[in-house]
């Protein structure tokens, strides 16, 4: 086509667009202009930006809020995902050491590596943020670092309700040798619930399948990433500033750069006041150990203590007033092994490794343990469960 013809096709075509505008009511115009300048660009740029965009840490990057049902676990599924990552206490402050992290996702959306479907899972740990690894990279979440220790293979079904645990069809028909159930003291008595009462959260693994699956799974993912837009225009507002103020929960210790969870401390005081927890959840992690032996497979219930717990000297008086140190796991464990649930303390595994006066097992920045404070809790775990998997 010569370019007069060009030309004047471009100048109708802007003949067009004018008459257009000045024919369009003024609702109309406002439509077309919202959309312009908010969803348009929302559509391409959460479709291009990559995800380790998204969020200061993977655990909000990986996380998927698509509809309950569309994968069993809460993240993306078949994902390798490499970021530079902040403590979740100090995120972006001077206190904050950011390390490179690398997480792997399977199909299922869960935290492990993807392997051959036949293979044989030896060992399922179940568990909280700890389990899952928060803050740390692949290598030196639990389940590898005890794969590594046992030469088992081992599987992450984390986070997770034990209810989901025991419906899901994949562990049914292959159920593994020893099931390591581990929640911090923080949480492990209201995250207990009764098999057979509908936990909350994600969908039951053996409900109705959910429309959204019908979709390709990049599709899936690019829909969710849609809708994470208050995690991108926070993250981006803060890359951009270079600021994240520390938050009302963040506690600072007198003696270090060590942080606190505030909401730790509560929990603290709720079970202190509350003592027909230990009772309760005696019964609760009976049903689970009952379940497992029904099935032929071995449980052993870890006790694993938040930070505030290990190193309780470093938390400032005002906020230890009126609490007394933390004693939840000391009665509770006694109860569980006299019912016959085996047990494994972590307290004691670190007080016998010199903590809180030696090497650090938490991130002073962060919630959760670090690589140090896994290998200890894995070779204690590694020793209890060998004469099992003889």
């Amino acid at each position: 086509m010569p370019r007069s013809d060009v030309a004047e096709a471009i100048q109708a075509l802007q003949r067009v667009q004018r008459a257009r505008w000045r024919g369009a009511s003024g609702s109309q115009l406002a439509i077309t202009l919202f959309l312009s300048l908010t969803v348009v660009p929302a559509l391409i740029g959460k479709l291009v930006i990559p995800l380790e965009w998204y969020a200061f840490r993977c655990w909000e990057v990986m996380v998927d809020q698509r509809p309950a049902g569309a994968r069993p676990g809460w993240w993306y599924p078949n994902q390798v995902l490499q970021k530079l990552e902040h403590d979740d206490l100090v995120p972006r402050t001077r206190y904050s050491k950011p390390r490179n992290v690398v997480w792997y996702t399977d199909a299922y959306g869960y935290r492990n590596r993807p392997r051959p479907g036949n293979e044989p899972i030896d060992i399922v740990v179940i568990g909280d943020s700890e389990i899952v690894g928060s803050s740390m990279t692949q290598d030196d979440i639990l389940s590898e670092v005890l794969e590594r220790m046992t030469g088992r293979p081992v599987y992450a079904y984390a986070p997770a309700y034990f209810g989901k645990f025991v419906e899901d069809p994949r562990f049914q028909q292959r159920p593994p040798k020893v099931v390591v159930f581990s929640f911090m003291e923080r949480s492990v008595a209201w995250r207990l619930v009764p098999l057979g009462v509908p936990y909350p959260g994600r969908v039951r693994v053996g409900g109705p399948p959910n429309p959204y699956r019908l979709l390709p799974a990049r599709a899936q993912i690019a829909w969710d990433k849609i809708r994470k837009k208050p995690f991108l225009v926070s993250h981006l507002i803060r890359r951009i500033t270079g600021r994240h103020p520390l938050g009302l929960s963040v506690i600072k210790s007198n003696q270090s750069d060590m942080f606190f969870f505030r909401d730790d401390l509560a929990a603290i005081g709720y079970h202190q006041q509350h003592p027909e927890d230990i009772d309760r959840t005696v019964r609760v992690i009976r049903q689970y150990h009952h379940a497992m032996a029904m099935r032929g497979v071995q449980f052993l219930f870890v006790g694993n203590p938040s930070k505030e717990i290990v190193y309780w000297d470093l938390v400032p008086p005002e906020y230890r007033r009126g609490l007394r140190p933390p004693d939840f796991f000391t009665q509770l464990l006694p109860k569980l092994e006299a019912a016959g649930v085996p047990t494994l303390d972590l307290r004691q595994v670190y007080r016998e490794a010199g903590v809180p006066q030696g090497e650090l097992v938490f991130h002073l920045g962060n919630t959760h343990w670090n690589p140090h404070g896994v290998r200890l809790a894995a070779k204690a775990i590694a020793e209890r469960l060998t004469p099992w998997l003889e």
